[in-house]
């Protein structure tokens, strides 16, 4: 997606295994932009054991990482082949879940030694789903338009350049600065977390808020999150990409009784773009984040703890077949 949608306003180039790498340039990976033909995807592309010939050609300004969590390797990965240099990349982080930080940091700093403060680190928080599938030959990508991200550098820098690149490319960006970069990663899980609950049923994000046992269940797992952000110290954006994170978090907080009767204008609020059952691939960093919280700061998450049992269990036997 960000290959597609930066490559008119910057050099881009994508890095990935030997088997990605020919699919892009046999022309087998596909984008559909907001429900559009698919088109070919044209970009440039390297194998990662090539990287270090692409950077001494073309030395980049920023690395997006976008794996999913961990991301210690790839940090390590990349970032090896930048020591000892002077001029060193900022590091996109647009993983889910709080970990992308702490453990980018940890990465950097075995990588790097006291270079490493001198990586500029930028959270990136996307609204877009982003669908994939592997089908007839081809791999297929599509995603709606325009795109919305909220981004912040960490440790007060700034992030201006980067701003300029997303603006350019008519990404609808919002930029974040000092705590509200934190606040940023929390109404991103807050997002993350709603339709967990149904998902382990295998429902749907609004038909799992449509119905009422799913529906307390899910406020009640995000009540359980807002309480051990509010114990840590922590809050949430006002406004978070269009969504009003702030004021739904203190939505949860009241009686569900009282909300029972307006699920229908909540799931048409939440679900919008995101219609479909939410990836339990991640669910360690989405409940089990709000579960390492709870023990941290004493909150009794027990909601959390059900969804993300629920969830392993349920990975686990789609693994095995049953």
């Amino acid at each position: 997606m960000f290959a597609r949608e930066l490559q008119d306003t910057a050099d881009i180039i994508g890095v990935g295994m030997k088997d990605e790498v020919a699919r892009i340039a046999a022309g087998t990976v596909t984008v559909a932009r907001c429900g559009a033909v698919p088109e070919v995807l044209r970009v440039e592309a390297v194998d990662a054991a090539d990287f270090e010939t692409a950077i001494a050609r073309k030395m980049p300004d920023f690395i997006i990482l976008a794996v999913r969590n961990p991301v210690t390797e790839a940090v390590k990965f990349y970032y090896r082949h930048f020591k000892g240099k002077e001029n060193i990349p900022a590091l996109i982080l647009s993983q889910n879940g709080l970990a992308a930080i702490g453990d980018a940091k940890a990465a950097l700093n075995q990588t790097l030694g006291v270079a490493a403060d001198r990586v500029r680190i930028i959270r990136m928080s996307l609204i877009n789903g982003v669908d994939a599938k592997f089908e007839d030959g081809t791999f297929r990508v599509s995603y709606k338009r325009p795109i919305k991200l909220g981004f912040g550098a960490i440790d007060g820098q700034g992030a201006a350049d980067l701003k300029e690149v997303l603006t350019a490319a008519g990404i609808k960006c919002e930029e974040f600065k000092g705590k509200g970069v934190l606040e940023m990663e929390n109404s991103k899980l807050f997002t993350n977390l709603i339709g967990m609950a149904a998902a382990v049923r295998g429902t749907a994000v609004e038909a799992g808020l449509l119905d009422k046992e799913i529906f307390r269940q899910e406020v009640a797992m995000l009540r359980e999150y807002v309480l051990t952000t509010k114990a840590s110290g922590g809050g949430f954006a006002g406004f978070f990409c269009g969504y009003p994170i702030k004021f739904l978090a203190g939505l949860m907080l009241l009686p569900v009784w009282l909300l029972l009767p307006f699920r229908k204008i909540l799931a048409a609020i939440v679900a919008k773009g995101r219609n479909r059952p939410k990836d339990l691939g991640e669910v360690d960093y989405y409940n089990g984040a709000v579960v390492g919280l709870g023990n941290r700061f004493k909150v009794a998450v027990p909601v959390n703890e059900k969804v993300l049992a629920d969830a392993k269990e349920l990975l686990t036997r789609l693994s095995k077949g049953r």
